[in-house]
């Protein structure tokens, strides 16, 4: 789907919460932001997320807290993503939730991810669906206080950032390291 109509989707959804599970994820690899918050776990797979000058390595079994207006980009060298979603509008929010969070995922978190499919793309409101997704939005903070950090820092010359590109473009070519260099 394209980024722009995926963004209008989003922001058309009046629910609190909104959830987006697919099984073979496809990257638009644009930079975006939408209004609401995201809420993204990796089930199968990894991807990396370029967001406030960084690239984070989301692993299999780790999570990432976007917060809402926050230009992100989203990429992998996976042959297969499976990413689990959720979208929350958020008002007045706590400054836990103003700052990206990237974590492994508690094996009672992953339970509550995967029974939140039952709500995969529905538009409807209801009022479980709230009170379930509530609850895990606002447990995020403890299941976060854990984690470990997962980013590379991005360069900022211009020179390192096409030295970066080409290295990241080619490691899946299976070359030896110094034929790349």
């Amino acid at each position: 789907m394209d980024i722009s109509l995926s963004n209008q989707l989003l922001d058309s959804i009046r629910k609190q919460s909104y959830v987006w599970f697919d099984n073979n994820w496809v990257h638009a690899h644009a930079v975006h932001g939408h209004r609401l918050a995201q809420f993204v776990y990796v089930e199968k797979g990894f991807q990396y997320l370029e967001a406030g000058g960084k690239i984070h390595l989301l692993p299999q079994n780790h999570a990432a807290w976007i917060p809402p207006n926050m230009l992100h980009k989203t990429s992998t060298d996976a042959s297969h993503v499976q990413l689990r979603t959720i979208f929350y509008r958020m008002q007045d929010i706590p400054e836990f939730y103003n700052e990206l969070r990237i974590f492994q995922v508690a094996p009672v978190l992953k339970e509550m991810i995967r029974y939140a499919e039952k709500w995969n793309r529905i538009a409807d409101y209801s009022i479980e669906e709230d009170t379930f997704l509530k609850a895990i939005v606002l447990e995020l903070p403890n299941f976060w206080k854990h984690s470990l950090s997962l980013h590379i820092p991005a360069p900022m010359d211009e020179r390192l950032i096409k030295v970066c590109a080409y290295i990241h473009s080619h490691l899946a070519d299976n070359r030896p390291v110094a034929e790349i260099a």
